[in-house]
């Protein structure tokens, strides 16, 4: 609690009998009591503060100057910021006493014998009194909201305490002297002194969600403490002061109403360094899977277009891409690539099943997938592709910057650089940097907002999730350093906005990728950025709490034929489907194998000749959401495949292996094109079959890992398609 301590009020002014203390109270209320030495006000501070903190203060405070009337004068003159409504009315009443903590908050204590029986040196007293515990108080609410230690709580809420506790005074006496303040003033006043004061760092580091989020229900706190004074003080101090303390309340909280806003106006007021052009923003959305879509998505980027439309922005969004991400083909198994060509890779660099993200894109046939149903035309434009990392686009965002000219452009990239390992956190800062950079070079004076990089659901990476969280702290520790005078960065808010995180996602449909909510939410945090930081659109709305469902039939025309391969099951595509789920399972067994597909479109193979099989499909479109599963259909197996190569034989060398077969003989092997030479690592977690194309009978596979034992089996691929392997004996590297 706040305790105020001063010497027996004059009888003239208190006509009443003392009050005796009251109990507790919820919000701040006083509690007034009187013993043979002096009166006690006692103030309830409500939720946490941290106390040696505070004594600190107080002890800064004691230590000023010789009188406590003179330490509360030095500490409000250290905190004015130069605001001529902060100047301290005169005269300035003398007293001596001492400011301590309690178990509960602050005690202000006034010897009886400086106490002055005139009615003005009473009033101004109080005025005092209220200010300095007023500063106090409003100080060390402002360090509860900032993380502990942080660089900005230190100024920030010693200037915003010590103009609180000097406006109060100043308000106090001005009404008085029977004139008005106008709240309106003293908060843009406070913004604008503020604003030069700090400058933009402060505003980036924390001072806008603080002046967004917690200045009005501070102020308004403030304003309910001093009606609850008045009331309490009804017995204690005169007309004159309930009636001060009671303007004071009104005015806190319409302050409380606008110094928000009025915090917003003058920030941006320093930031922004130019006007946006007349006719349109140029803007250039630069991303990967999250940002493209999949066919059949909304996509974070139409909520966006959305929102500038309803807020009368006119904006141009610009790129080489204009859709989504198309669904993948059917098409039947594909050759292994031929070990030592480009497409094959290193068995330390292998080319993943497909790209990073799930699926190929990048290129204007890798962005012809349509939007969400109901979606009409908007200005889709964009520079965001899947598996796309800032590693690639760093090289390629200069000559995109160069054709397209764009005004602002919104980054949204990190994840897969650190996923799938082009770099840890700080290379990928890195690689951020000299995006900023060459995008610079084609345009100076261009503006960025950059987003950082949501965590995923659990997939047994802690180095991704431990790299992330890294990158986000470095990231939004280096954008406000990246600004120049003409061409800002700022941060935008994915990792806390976007509701997707190690233990669950549901605003993403497979653990990553934003589904209908997710879309609005990813939106929503570039939304603030560009209405906080470069003051674009009125307002920001809510993510709304009812969002589209996706459409999710049931796959219609499923049919299951014999082919050369094995079994072919094809259906009809559903359009916007994420995905199919099918089920396998051999002619009359019980149980179900099922495997997740891209296209509709799979291929028994592996198979024997004569070998029934039976088949179920469904449609996916999260891990939440799938239809029905299809009606069984059933083909059996008549494969053209060749058999596998005969005596394999494997010798571990430093650093590869060494494998030697024998040629197959018989049915089908006259088409055989090449073996696929199958790779996999036993000793690490998460590894995948690496498979190599090989002619001939012997290969040589290096880049392996020293002291890790590997399986290897081999297949054949002729004119059908790929064979049943054969497993070699395990080899140990080294």
């Amino acid at each position: 609690m706040l305790l105020l301590v001063a010497g027996r009020i004059p009888d003239r002014v208190v006509p009443g009998p003392p009050m005796q203390p009251r109990a507790d109270a919820a919000i701040a209320a006083p509690q007034v009591s009187e013993d043979d030495s002096s009166l006690q006000i006692d103030l309830d501070m409500d939720g946490d503060y941290d106390t040696s903190l505070l004594q600190q203060w107080v002890n800064q405070i004691d230590g000023q100057s010789a009188r406590l009337s003179d330490a509360i004068r030095t500490d409000f003159d250290a905190y004015r910021l130069g605001v001529p409504l902060n100047e301290i009315p005169d005269p300035w009443v003398d007293f001596d006493g001492s400011v301590t903590v309690t178990d509960t908050g602050l005690r202000l204590t006034i010897p009886k014998n400086e106490v002055s029986t005139q009615i003005t040196w009473w009033l101004r007293m109080i005025a005092q009194a209220v200010g300095i515990l007023s500063a106090l108080a409003v100080r060390i609410s402002c360090y509860a909201f900032f993380s502990v230690g942080a660089a900005l709580a230190g100024p920030v809420c010693a200037a915003l305490g010590g103009f609180t506790g000097t406006m109060i005074y100043q308000a106090f006496v001005i009404f008085v002297d029977g004139k008005q303040t106008d709240p309106g003033e003293w908060a843009k006043a406070l913004a604008a002194a503020t604003a030069v004061a700090l400058g933009a760092t402060a505003w980036e580091k924390g001072l806008n969600k603080f002046a967004k989020e917690q200045m009005r229900p501070l102020y308004e706190k403030f304003s309910t403490w001093v009606g609850n004074m008045a009331t309490t003080m009804k017995s204690w101090a005169g007309q004159t002061a309930l009636n001060a303390l009671d303007s004071i309340k009104n005015n806190l909280q319409r302050f409380a109403d606008l110094v928000g806003a009025a915090f917003e106006d003058a920030f941006n007021a320093i930031t922004r360094p130019t006007d946006w052009p007349a006719d349109s923003v140029k803007v250039m959305v630069v991303g990967d899977s999250l940002s493209q879509g999949a066919e059949g998505d909304y996509t974070w980027r139409y909520r966006l277009w959305q929102w500038f439309a309803a807020n009368d922005v006119t904006v141009d969004f610009v790129g080489p891409y204009s859709g989504t991400k198309p669904p993948q083909a059917p098409s039947p198994p594909t050759p292994p690539p031929l070990l030592g060509s480009d497409s094959a890779g290193t068995a330390q660099n292998p080319p993943p099943p497909d790209s990073p993200e799930g699926s190929s894109g990048g290129d204007a046939s890798g962005a012809s997938g349509q939007y969400a149903a109901g979606v009409g035309t908007f200005d889709s434009d964009h520079f965001a592709a899947w598996g796309r990392q800032i590693a690639q686009d760093k090289t390629l965002i200069r000559q995109e910057v160069a054709t397209y000219q764009p005004d602002l452009v919104l980054v949204a990239l990190g994840f897969n650089d650190m996923g799938w390992f082009a770099s840890d956190a700080d290379g990928t800062l890195d690689s951020m940097k000299t995006l900023v950079d060459e995008a610079r070079a084609a345009k100076p004076g261009i503006d960025f907002a950059l987003a950082d990089v949501p965590q995923r659901s659990d997939i047994g990476r802690p180095d991704l999730v431990t790299n992330t969280t890294r990158y986000d702290g470095l990231l939004a520790d280096a954008v406000p350093t990246w600004s120049t005078a003409a061409s800002r960065v700022e941060l935008v808010d994915w990792s806390t906005t976007y509701q997707c995180g190690t233990d669950s996602c549901p605003a993403g449909y497979d653990g990553l990728h934003p589904n209908a909510l997710g879309e609005y939410q990813l939106a929503h945090a570039f939304e603030e950025t560009l209405h906080d930081s470069y003051g674009l659109g009125a307002s920001v709305p809510a993510v709304p709490a009812q969002v589209p469902t996706r459409p999710t039939p049931v796959p219609s025309n499923v049919t299951a034929e014999s082919s050369p391969l094995g079994v072919t099951v094809t259906w009809d595509p559903v359009f916007g489907a994420l995905g199919y789920t099918i089920r396998v399972r051999a002619g009359g067994a019980a149980d179900w194998n099922e495997v997740q597909l891209a296209a509709n479109r799979y291929d028994t193979t592996w198979t024997t000749d004569g070998q029934q099989w039976e088949y179920q499909v469904r449609t996916w479109n999260g891990d939440a959401r799938t239809s029905d599963w299809s009606a069984t259909v059933s083909a059996t197996a008549h494969p053209q495949t060749a058999p596998p190569p005969s005596d394999i034989a494997t010798h571990g060398t430093p650093t590869g292996v060494d494998v030697t077969w024998t040629a197959p003989t018989g049915p089908y092997t006259d088409t055989i094109d090449r073996y696929g030479l199958l790779v996999f690592d036993d000793d690490t977690a998460g590894a995948y079959v690496m498979t190599f194309g090989v002619r001939g009978t012997s290969a040589h596979v290096d880049d392996l890992t020293p002291g890790h034992h590997y399986e290897i089996a081999m297949n054949t691929w002729n004119a059908a398609g790929g064979g049943i392997p054969s497993g070699g004996p395990s080899v140990l590297v080294g």
